[in-house]
């Protein structure tokens, strides 16, 4: 497996992961996504300074992504893996790397994730990547300090 930055060629790839029907379901908004819409969004992020995103790669295979959005000297994350990937423990090890990746090259205080409470495999991963759940309701909001 490769981590690397978000880079050009990686738009369609990241377009059909986050139209899964299995990313779709687990995701606040889990309207389809139009392919106009995610262009217009991936030139955003891809040239943004507040936003950090990293793929995983299986040798050429996109398995996921890992975004921050960035304020000040905090972060939100959030993941997808392609689920051919599911239960590998590739989350947990792609959102420790990513974590400290971001940590390395920015000022970070606290990354926080935001769950639905029914996507146990997301939960799952960030308590096992050290991240501690502070709120709970219909979302599940844990950090990493």
């Amino acid at each position: 497996m490769r981590i690397n930055k978000l880079i050009d060629s990686d738009c369609k790839d990241l377009f059909n992961l986050r139209n899964s029907k299995e990313v779709r379901k687990m995701c606040f908004n889990t309207n389809k996504i139009r392919y106009a819409n995610h262009l217009k969004w991936f030139n955003n992020i891809i040239n943004s300074d507040d936003v950090k995103t990293y793929t995983i790669k299986d040798y050429k295979t996109f398995v996921g992504y890992c975004r921050f959005n960035i304020i000040n000297d905090k972060a939100l994350i959030n993941i997808a893996i392609d689920k051919k990937y599911y239960g590998r423990g590739i989350g947990t090890y792609f959102i420790i790397i990513s974590c400290l990746a971001l940590k390395k090259n920015r000022k970070i205080k606290e990354i926080i994730a935001e769950i639905k409470e029914n996507n146990i495999g997301s939960i799952k991963a960030f308590s096992k990547a050290g991240f501690k759940t502070f709120k709970t309701d219909k979302i599940i909001k844990m950090k990493l300090k």
